[in-house]
């Protein structure tokens, strides 16, 4: 059962640093407070608020095998 667990976690945090590396760059310095140019978006649209979904599904996803295999383990 951990071993289940243990490659899904590997899967599940493979699949999110190359979810992560997709998203757009500069993203974080609009959640700061500076903005970059005259046009701060905040809204995410098509592409970017799927990625940005995926993102958060597999960064619970992540928590709850970890959480599962420290229990199990």
């Amino acid at each position: 059962m951990t071993d289940i667990l243990t490659v899904s976690l590997l899967i599940t945090s493979a699949l999110l640093v190359i979810i992560i590396i997709l998203q757009p760059k500069g993203e974080w310095l609009s959640l700061t407070g500076t903005s970059v140019g005259s046009s701060a978006r905040f809204e995410k649209r098509g592409a970017e608020l799927m990625l940005h979904r995926i993102t958060i599904a597999l960064s619970v996803v992540y928590v709850a095998l970890a959480l599962a295999l420290y229990l199990l383990g």
